[in-house]
């Protein structure tokens, strides 16, 4: 009985904590309010999905140096 109460204590706290504000924040104190959001809700989303990205992946950009197509 006593096993069975802990494991729903368990489950019930493990189902808590995946909807609650992440433990971390952005590196830029200075985040807009719509960054603070995709950061909250790709971390939210990390433990059930995988995530992936690329940033200034264009097919002009040379190895090592500067992306042509990237606004200045």
């Amino acid at each position: 009985m006593l096993r069975t109460l802990l494991l729903l204590g368990l489950l019930l706290l493990g189902c808590n904590a995946a909807d609650s504000q992440p433990s971390v924040a952005p590196s830029d104190p200075d985040a807009t309010p719509e960054t603070r959001a995709l950061f909250h809700n790709l971390y939210r989303l990390a433990p059930r999905a995988i995530l992936y990205g690329h940033q200034d992946d264009l097919p002009t950009a040379s190895p090592g140096g500067p992306n042509p197509a990237a606004p200045t």
